[in-house]
This record gives C-alpha cells, sequence and structure tokens, in this order.
C-alpha cells in the first residue's frame, strides 16, 4: 500500500510541474510573433538591397 502512496505522491509533483510547462509556451508564443514579423522583413530586405545594388551599379558605369 505504501508503494500506491508513494505514486499517487509522484504524480501530484508532475502534475506541479505541468502547470509551468504550459506558460513556458505561452512566453514564446509572443516570441513566434516577432519572429514572423522579422520573416516577412528579411524578404523585403534582400529584394531592395539588390535593386539597390542595381541603380547604383547603373549609375556608376554612365558616370
Amino acid at each position: 500500500m505504501p508503494d500506491d502512496q508513494n505514486t499517487a505522491q509522484n504524480p501530484t509533483p508532475e502534475e506541479n510541474s505541468i502547470p509551468p510547462s504550459p506558460q513556458e509556451p505561452t512566453e514564446p508564443a509572443p516570441e513566434n510573433t516577432a519572429h514572423s514579423e522579422p520573416s516577412v522583413a528579411p524578404p523585403e530586405a534582400p529584394e531592395s538591397s539588390p535593386n539597390d545594388f542595381s541603380v547604383k551599379s547603373n549609375d556608376i558605369p554612365p558616370s
């Protein structure tokens, strides 16, 4: 019977550890939003970078 009590006490601490786990994913959730924003900015940056380079390169030869 003591083994049963130990097993019941073991799951109790584990359940207590579970609440903090869901709280952790809640924090990373906002980080995911920040990652999504930068993800959209990088695609625009590379497109602007090559365009700026092409314009500068074109401006240099005629100069």
